[in-house]
């Protein structure tokens, strides 16, 4: 069973978890297992967010689900599809990962702050540097 650390442990609490799995990337949220597709509220255009939901659901298969950021807004359809199939590769190198690890182990380890700025506000973030500080991670 794979499982997502919400919180860290603090004092004498163990870490919270939770099998809704996401995968936030500098447009969308990937949900390998949500099967909704939801757009930010804080994007203002009510047909904004619909033209972006409506891109969103042409992605996912069975159980995938997805949440489209406010940094979408504006975005060119195929710059989300993009960041769609690096987050659905970079889930699949996850469960490739997964499946020769022995009970517990930390599979994959989210990015740190620098990381995570880089995404979301460097321009030209590819999958390649993506999926490669996750591989470092390990």
């Amino acid at each position: 069973m794979l499982v997502q650390v919400i919180k860290e442990p603090e004092g004498r609490k163990g870490a919270k978890v939770s099998t809704h799995i996401s995968l936030p990337g500098r447009w969308i949220v990937y949900l390998p297992y949500a099967g909704y597709v939801a757009g930010s509220r804080k994007i203002a255009h009510e047909d904004e967010r619909n033209r972006l939901k409506q891109i969103a659901e042409t992605f996912g298969k069975g159980e995938e689900g997805f949440i489209i950021r406010t940094a979408a807004e504006g975005r060119k359809e195929e710059e989300i599809r993009q960041e769609f199939r690096d987050l659905r590769l970079f889930w699949s190198d996850i469960l490739q990962d997964a499946e020769w690890m022995e009970a517990p182990a930390e599979v994959y380890q989210s990015a740190d702050l620098l990381p995570r700025l880089v995404r979301d506000y460097i321009v030209g973030w590819t999958r390649l540097g993506m999926l490669e500080l996750a591989r470092k991670r390990k």
